[in-house]
């Protein structure tokens, strides 16, 4: 199991904030879900996706998270 895969199962079914880092551990996208766990996994699927969202997904090397009591907080904190 990649490094990857073990992050997403890590991953709670909570609201919150997520972070695609590369590499070089820069942001390459921050967004917000109202379940962490079901949005970050449903980039991973291999269902027909963008080619922006593909080209993002090839240089996705880590995932952050930061988890909220509400989906407004969460929205709250994309926006910083």
């Amino acid at each position: 199991m990649s490094h990857l895969e073990k992050k997403l199962n890590q991953i709670p079914p909570l609201p919150g904030v997520y972070k695609m880092l590369d590499s070089t551990g820069q942001i390459i996208y921050v967004g917000k879900s109202k379940c962490l766990k079901k949005r970050v996994k449903s980039y991973f699927t291999k269902s027909p996706k963008q080619p922006k969202i593909e080209r993002m997904i090839f240089f996705i090397d880590d995932i952050d998270y930061i988890v909220t009591d509400t989906h407004l907080e969460a929205r709250l904190l994309e926006c910083q």
